[in-house]
């Protein structure tokens, strides 16, 4: 459940968005049955007994947007942040593991009914969907990749710059220099803006 938790909450992230996007227009297209709930997770005493779930929030997943997903993510943060730590002992019972839990997609449905194979396919749209999802650890290096990259590029049209401006002979292709300067700043624009910082 922690890394599964981990990897929903790194959804906002730079290299997840596009698939975030792609969750988000399938969610917003699925039947109304289906529903998002956030729980706490709590564990008593050791990893063998059964957790209890409590429910925090309940939320139709067709409502769920960019906003309604980021506030979701906050409220696991919360969770994560407010919970328990193991070891610690509350009323009375030694807490083995305490944290943010959900369901993406719970409904009930009457078996046999035309409304079950839709349902399936709804599920395994968004199932497939998850399974693109980037986990914490290759998110971190696919964003320090993309940082080298921008640094490479801001150095490049640095170094163009400087040339250009000590050539004074003349002896430079200018339109070939400022051509590439061009390009490097083109392919700069391609990354996300909160990098380029």
């Amino acid at each position: 459940t922690k890394t599964l938790v981990e990897t929903f909450m790194s959804l906002n992230e730079v290299p997840n968005r596009e698939t975030r996007d792609k969750m988000l227009t399938i969610l917003s297209k699925i039947s109304k049955d289906w529903v998002f709930t956030i729980q706490q997770k709590t564990r008593w005493d050791t990893f063998a007994t059964s957790p209890h779930y409590k429910e925090i929030e309940a939320i139709p997943c067709a409502e769920i947007d960019s906003a309604k997903l980021t506030q979701i993510i906050k409220t696991l943060q919360k969770i994560k942040a407010e919970s328990h730590k193991r070891d610690d002992i509350v009323d009375g019972r030694r807490i083995d593991y305490q944290g943010p839990a959900f369901n993406f997609m719970e409904a009930s449905v009457d078996f046999p009914s035309t409304d079950f194979a839709t349902h399936a396919r709804e599920i395994f749209d968004i199932f497939q969907m998850c399974l693109k999802l980037k986990d914490q650890a290759t998110i971190s290096k696919e964003i320090q990749i993309m940082k080298e990259d921008i640094l490479l590029l801001k150095t490049k049209i640095s170094e163009i710059e400087r040339r250009l401006k000590l050539d004074r002979s003349g002896s430079m292709n200018k339109k070939k220099y400022m051509a590439m300067a061009e390009a490097y700043r083109q392919e700069l624009a391609s990354y996300p803006e909160e990098l380029l910082v």
